[in-house]
């Protein structure tokens, strides 16, 4: 074979390599029915509003857009933000929350991308005396509820039945999660194991973390409550964690209580918690869990306001 040969057959090789490689990936089987991700709400201060540099005592629009990148819908209100981090008067801003006038949906199969909100502030306008020219940090907090969801394959087997040798319906080894899963949300179920417990149970072992880059709190938590120190304390790291298949489904919760839901505490962004069940026969079944919190977030912007001239 001549030298120039021998390279074109080389770049040929490769290229059908390739082009299987891809399509091996593109028709990769999904195992769940989620689109999975670690997106929840997102927020943004809207392009110009306000701009980054204005007069003093000039009038400028001041607006967020809130984008939902994970998969829970939710309805008109429920996402909330509110401006902090300078002198409210000074600048005519309200001090509350301000919700979404419309539904957030989340993505889905029809929805590559979920819903948008815009969240209107009105115009700001500072008319405190600038020299030269100042600079001002504008917070915003985001606030929103939550859920992630998973619906997982398991197995059913015990020690009972698997001395029964009822054959290898399936098995009990390795990491439960694969992709498709678990639904996406800055809270994430991030592992299932399961080992025998005693002679006719089945444990599950899970591991839930903050995937996100904000802080979570109880499902029940009011967001207006959230800027009370005492209340923000008694609520962060909760998340509430139901088991909604099978039902007997028992869990140990850090309250004692054993029951197929409670509230999970995560320390440094991570919790556990172990479940079981009575089995007395082999089988595969799919394990359903919800996680429910609430969900902050902050972003700031900094803008130059100039003496008047």
């Amino acid at each position: 074979m001549k030298k120039n040969e021998f390279f074109y057959a080389i770049i040929v090789v490769v290229a059908l390599v390739f082009v299987f490689g891809c399509n091996e990936g593109d028709n990769a089987v999904k195992e769940g029915p989620f689109i999975s991700g670690v997106g929840g709400v997102s927020v943004e201060f809207v392009q110009l509003a306000p701009p980054e540099n204005f007069d003093q005592g000039k009038e400028v629009p001041l607006k967020m857009v809130l984008k939902n990148k994970g998969e829970y819908d939710l309805v008109a209100g429920r996402a909330k933000v509110k401006i902090y981090g300078v002198n409210s008067i000074d600048f005519g801003l309200s001090t509350g929350y301000k919700g979404t006038t419309g539904v957030l949906s989340g993505i889905g199969e029809f929805r590559s991308e979920g819903g948008r909100q815009d969240v209107d502030f009105g115009k700001i306008n500072y008319k405190q005396s600038i020299v030269n020219s100042q600079d001002f940090e504008l917070w915003a907090k985001l606030c929103y509820p939550y859920q992630t969801k998973a619906l997982i394959d398991v197995c059913m087997k015990s020690t009972v039945s698997e001395e029964a040798d009822e054959g290898e319906i399936c098995s009990l080894a390795g990491e439960k999660i694969k992709g498709g899963m678990v639904s996406a949300g800055p809270v994430q179920l991030t592992s299932v194991k399961q080992e025998t417990r005693g002679s006719d149970q089945v444990r599950f072992d899970f591991v839930i973390e903050n995937k996100g880059t904000g802080n979570i709190y109880a499902s029940d938590a009011l967001c207006e409550d959230l800027d009370d120190e005492f209340k923000k304390l008694e609520s962060r790291n909760k998340v509430n964690v139901e088991i909604v298949r099978p039902l007997d489904i028992l869990c140990r919760f850090a309250s004692g209580e054993d029951s197929n839901k409670g509230v999970v505490i995560l320390d440094s962004g991570v919790g556990d918690l172990s479940c079981w069940k009575t089995v007395d026969e082999t089988y595969e079944d799919k394990l359903g869990v919800v996680l429910s919190y609430v969900y902050t977030d902050t972003i700031t912007k900094t803008v130059t306001i100039y003496e008047k001239v």
